[in-house]
């Protein structure tokens, strides 16, 4: 969880609003942030729009399984959406040989020879 970092994350919120930096990655970074907020503030139903707002831009397959990823371990593996998104973001880091991101997210990873986002 977000224990003992929301203050932190709401600095990086105010210094995200506050750019004048435009731009798809800076929105979804944007976008990600307050979800993070949002969950703190248990605001779950907003988290999970946007975290979902978040990964509808257009990422690269590596960036796009880091906001999976983080969706998965802050607003935790009970949501569904949260779920999906982990199992997409195992698959990706599988995919790509990013192996130590399983390590770093292992927490909300699919075990290993598990199940993934294709249900294999």
């Amino acid at each position: 969880g977000l224990t003992g970092e929301a203050e932190r994350l709401q600095e990086v919120a105010s210094g995200a609003r506050s750019t004048q930096v435009r731009g798809r990655m800076v929105d979804a970074l944007r976008s990600a942030v307050d979800a993070a907020l949002a969950v703190g503030e248990g605001r779950e139903d907003e988290a999970a729009a946007l975290f979902a707002a978040a990964m509808r831009f257009g990422w690269l397959r590596l960036d796009r399984a880091l906001i999976q990823a983080a969706f998965a371990a802050v607003g935790g593996i009970e949501f569904p959406e949260a779920q999906q998104a982990a199992a997409e973001a195992y698959d990706a880091f599988t995919d790509i040989g990013a192996a130590a991101y399983l390590d770093v997210f292992a927490a909300v990873m699919p075990p290993r020879g598990g199940r993934t986002a294709a249900g294999a």
